[in-house]
């Protein structure tokens, strides 16, 4: 079956989804942050979605199966914030915890302004170069090679840079 053309959505068998899309869907959960047995069950929840959806024919089959999938996946995390789990949330391919909005306590407020204190004052005990290439690559996302041809060195350098910041900032927050 050619998925070049519009195809009838109710046409497709669970062997023809199965055998098209698995791989492809279980990498975009995996990648997404999902363990293997979550992106397991959410390829499962796609594949009878499309079984049973009352579209019959659509254009662009691929972004149709992963247009259901993101739908899911982000379905399947919002019941879990709902229910007061924490859990990751890809946001610009970063991996952020988030929190329900009652678990926001006093204590945990105060533990976490004291974390960013901790971390600001890190910042200033680094000499210049090392906090500028730090927050470079941290916060403004730049590439080590880019910050390397900027400050005129190796990349290896700019990762020991960072690495020397990482392990001062840690230091600062967990003092053991």
């Amino acid at each position: 079956m050619s998925f070049a053309h519009s195809v009838n959505v109710g046409d497709l068998s669970p062997e023809t989804l199965d055998a098209r899309f698995r791989r492809r869907l279980m990498s975009y959960f995996l990648a997404r942050g999902q363990d293997r047995a979550a992106a397991e069950d959410l390829t499962q929840k796609t594949f009878l979605r499309l079984l049973h959806t009352e579209r019959s024919y659509v254009e662009n089959p691929t972004a149709f199966v992963f247009r259901v999938a993101a739908s899911l996946m982000r379905d399947d995390r919002a019941t879990s914030l709902a229910r007061g789990e924490a859990g990751a949330v890809s946001l610009d391919d970063a991996n952020v915890i988030v929190f329900p909005q009652d678990a926001v306590t006093p204590e945990r407020e105060l533990l976490g302004r004291d974390g960013l204190r901790r971390v600001l004052m890190g910042l200033e005990d680094l000499d210049v170069r090392t906090r500028d290439i730090f927050i470079l690559f941290k916060f403004d996302h730049m590439r080590q090679s880019e910050i390397a041809e900027r400050f005129g060195m190796t990349t290896a350098a700019v990762q020991k840079q960072i690495l020397r910041a990482t392990a001062l900032l840690l230091a600062r927050h967990d003092p053991l």
